[in-house]
């Protein structure tokens, strides 16, 4: 099970079962392998390019403070979707926006969780049956989280016009499907 913690979120969540994952024998398989497909849904593949974009953003920032310019790696993202500087800017924009959104929504999961831990010091609950129902608000702030980054594309297909966004969006889902299942796989 991975743990997102830190700026990836508070919640534990088997990530392949958050991203649907089902294992299916493939076409490019060896006999007798099996590749995990990955079924993404939309606000993880914004919520995962989005921070693909900050970390480019702050290995240029890095570039920059030692010594070299970081515009090639300023340039990947606009390279990558095919974005003029304006367009990048909006889509920086609205993903550091979202970004904000979600850190504050993980903000509140964290004191619930640190609340509810409180209640059982050292992690232990002495009967099966003294086990805390999981928090009906982290179910609602999960929901309210995974909105933000699907709210992003009407935010992005009206700041940039239908057929830039159609075009950006296939672009983005390409490349983090891409990614997820290659992970996935290894």
């Amino acid at each position: 099970m991975k743990i997102l913690s830190g700026k990836w979120g508070v919640f534990a969540i088997p990530l392949l079962f958050q991203l649907g994952a089902t294992t299916a024998a493939s076409a490019q398989s060896l006999p007798g392998e099996t590749k995990t497909v990955i079924n993404v849904p939309d606000h993880v593949i914004y919520e995962l390019y989005f921070r693909r974009m900050v970390y480019f953003d702050d290995l240029a920032d890095k570039m920059e403070k030692e010594g070299p310019s970081g515009d090639a790696a300023r340039s990947v993202i606009k390279s990558e979707l095919g974005l003029n500087d304006t367009q990048r800017r909006v889509l920086g924009q609205i993903g550091s926006q979202a970004l904000e959104a979600a850190a504050s929504l993980d903000a509140k999961a964290n004191a619930i969780i640190q609340r509810d831990r409180a209640r059982y010091p050292d992690g232990k609950v002495l009967r099966k049956e003294d086990i805390p129902p999981f928090p009906k608000e982290l179910a609602e702030l999960q929901t309210l989280r995974n909105a933000v980054f699907v709210n992003v594309k009407a935010q992005l297909a009206d700041a940039l016009g239908s057929a830039a966004f159609q075009a950006m969006d296939a672009k983005i889902t390409s490349i983090v499907k891409q990614r997820v299942t290659a992970a996935s796989n290894r």
